[in-house]
């Protein structure tokens, strides 16, 4: 007889997988451990003014990065289009115009997320799930500043997303 394996829930490991995810977490945040956040501060309490303070900070320079390569990408695009003899060669310029809107675009997107999550970090509402109101996390939080879903409703989300195609 066959043992089946059954999928388990979103956000359900068995311990050896959860040490794992921890020991890699500690690693990363030891790496550098200057001016991050450490929840075993003298105030636990989860997001604290410290803890505030870093993320702040680390939204604050990401979006000052973007800033920067805006203007490197705005020059290249208005520069005046080459006249190039070569069919090929057009269509190369052609799409390379056409991958530098479509990443000026994105980090476009980005700017105003990190706009509105600076905006919910001055209201207090940085750090919590939009979906299910928990506390998204300290890691995942590190890894990605402006997010406003936790792993589980971002799972749920992309699961949906795959199921229903939208």
């Amino acid at each position: 007889m066959v043992a089946r394996r059954t999928r388990r829930p979103a956000g359900a490991t068995n311990r050896r997988t959860r040490r794992a995810a921890q020991e890699v977490v500690a690693r990363i945040t030891n790496a550098d451990s200057r001016n991050q956040p450490n929840e075993a501060d003298s105030d636990a309490k989860y997001m604290n003014a410290k803890q505030l303070r870093f993320f702040r900070q680390l939204l604050i320079d990401k979006l000052n990065g973007f800033d920067e390569n805006a203007g490197n990408a705005q020059g290249k695009l208005k520069a005046e289009p080459k006249n190039l003899p070569d069919e090929l060669d057009q269509a190369a310029e052609e799409d390379n115009r056409r991958t530098l809107l479509r990443i000026r675009d994105r980090e476009r997107k980005s700017i105003n997320k990190i706009r509105e999550t600076l905006e919910k970090l001055d209201m207090g509402d940085y750090g919590y799930c939009k979906s299910c109101s928990y506390p998204i996390g300290i890691a995942r939080l590190e890894a990605r500043p402006e997010t406003d879903l936790c792993i589980n409703c971002k799972d749920l989300e992309e699961q949906e997303e795959r199921q229903y195609g939208s």
